[in-house]
């Protein structure tokens, strides 16, 4: 069993996960009247720019990537192996989250290829609570078992 700090880090880290993960799918570029999310404005930043920046394909599998590490984060969380887990909630939530705060910060929201702030925040959020449940989990102290058949503690 285990303590209930880490129990309660588990459930603030997968309510995060969920916000970070949808918020990718939400509104993240305006152009004009249509607007596009996270993965569809990679995809036309990349063909725009793709030729001339080869680090930009580089970004865009790890955006790419961050979906199903989530994934995994919550498979690795449900089969107990939540230290392991909380490791690469941390890696993804700085990730994501800083490139989602880097863009709310520095985008355009005023011309006509603006920001949508939407997505932008909901997964800022997602990451920001994906990470403080991943640092609980890291802080939590695990319970002991005793084992008196073997006399350990």
């Amino acid at each position: 069993m285990y303590p209930v700090g880490e129990r309660g880090g588990v459930t603030l880290g997968l309510f995060g996960l969920i916000l970070m993960v949808t918020g990718t799918f939400l509104p993240w570029s305006r152009s004009g009247s249509t607007l596009r999310d996270s993965y569809a404005s990679i995809g036309a930043v990349h063909g725009l720019l793709g030729a001339d920046l080869p680090w930009l394909s580089t970004l865009m599998l790890v955006w790419l990537a961050a979906s199903p590490l989530c994934a995994l984060c919550v498979v690795l969380y449900a089969i107990r192996l939540r230290r392991i887990s909380a490791c690469l909630v941390c890696v993804i939530s700085l990730c994501v989250g800083t490139a989602s705060g880097l863009l709310l910060v520095k985008g355009d929201s005023a011309g006509l290829v603006s920001v949508a702030d939407a997505g932008p925040i909901l997964t800022l959020i997602g990451a920001t609570l994906a990470l403080l449940g991943a640092i609980t989990v890291l802080g939590s102290s695990r319970a002991r078992r005793t084992h008196t058949a073997e006399g350990r503690l």
